[in-house]
């Protein structure tokens, strides 16, 4: 009961917090000038300039009573249809609907990979004493010091030069092409050596933390192998791992699509979102950031939800 009532108020507070968010960019949204309409009335008479400005005021529903127009974006939103794009002439939903399944197809792949290597591959460098574990130490080091754009172009170059494969999204040869999942390919390896990097330097820092501890000590001593010193050792410290993990990997994640995808022409959630900066669609611009905002604030509550699994002490007190 104690763990569904601690479960239950962060629910409740992740509710909320997106409630206040969308309720907050609601209001400057309706406060700020719309830096499209200008540009409708560019070189029209008056009488001209007033009739367009109408018209795109009636379409935006800038013309109807505040109140109604905040419901109407909450519905919009809870229902995750997000308007319409004016500049493109299409609904937001659909515009992300198109963009979704490509950054899914590299980034869901990437999380995991870097997950399950990361963790092994840092508490590995940290228990062992042997000479793939010294290995292991260099290449997390080196994940940590190449830039994803670098280590994106670099692979580009050399299946160029190398192997005469263009390494660049192609529209018109349909998601399941060879040529696109090769593409995906690419950039999920890319974007795993990166996390991977993230979260085996910090699985090796908790880790370690936990292998000079007396218990380890006792557990070797023993006479436990190496596999079962790296469970246990893992295990004490998933807690902070999640948290860890959770936070750097969001916020290396929200640059890194943009990077990755303008490298390897991915028409993602990243193209889309720099695309809608670019023509001043705010309609797209406010539901990308809607999106992101919605990841973090679902990554922190599974960090909430992690945390209740694996150490019952942060539940709290009846």
């Amino acid at each position: 009961m104690n763990r569904r009532r601690f479960l239950a108020g962060r629910v409740a507070w992740s509710v909320f917090v997106v409630w206040l968010l969308l309720t907050a960019t609601f209001l400057v949204t309706a406060a700020a000038p719309d830096p499209n309409a200008a540009p409708l009335m560019w070189g029209l008479s008056p009488d001209e300039a007033e009739a367009v400005l109408e018209g795109y005021r009636e379409q935006m529903q800038y013309d109807e009573p505040l109140f109604e127009r905040y419901l109407h974006w909450m519905t919009e939103y809870a229902t995750l249809r997000f308007g319409e794009s004016y500049v493109r002439g299409r609904s937001v939903a659909a515009v992300l609907s198109d963009a979704l399944p490509v950054t899914a197809a590299y980034l869901l792949p990437s999380l995991l990979l870097s997950v399950v290597l990361g963790v092994a591959g840092g508490a590995y460098s940290t228990v062992a004493d042997r000479l793939p574990a010294r290995v292991i130490r260099a290449g997390v080091l080196s994940a940590l010091a190449v830039p994803v754009f670098l280590l994106g172009e670099a692979l580009v170059l050399v299946a160029v030069e190398a192997f005469e494969v263009p390494l660049v999204w192609t529209p018109d040869a349909g998601f399941w092409s060879g040529q696109n999942l090769l593409v995906l390919a690419a950039a999920t390896a890319v974007l795993t050596v990166n996390l991977v990097g993230v979260q085996a330097r910090y699985a090796r820092a908790l880790t370690a933390e936990y292998a000079a501890a007396d218990f380890v000590k006792t557990f070797r001593a023993n006479g436990a192998g190496l596999v079962a010193v790296l469970r246990h050792a893992v295990r004490n410290a998933s807690v902070p791992l999640v948290s860890l993990f959770l936070t750097r990997a969001l916020t290396v994640l929200f640059l890194s699509v943009y990077l990755v995808e303008a490298v390897f022409g991915l028409p993602g959630l990243g193209t889309v979102t720099l695309s809608a900066f670019e023509s001043r669609d705010v309609a797209v611009i406010l539901a990308t950031t809607f999106l992101a905002v919605v990841v973090g604030v679902v990554g922190n509550l599974l960090q909430d939800v992690a945390y209740a699994f694996l150490d019952p002490r942060v539940e709290g007190d009846d």
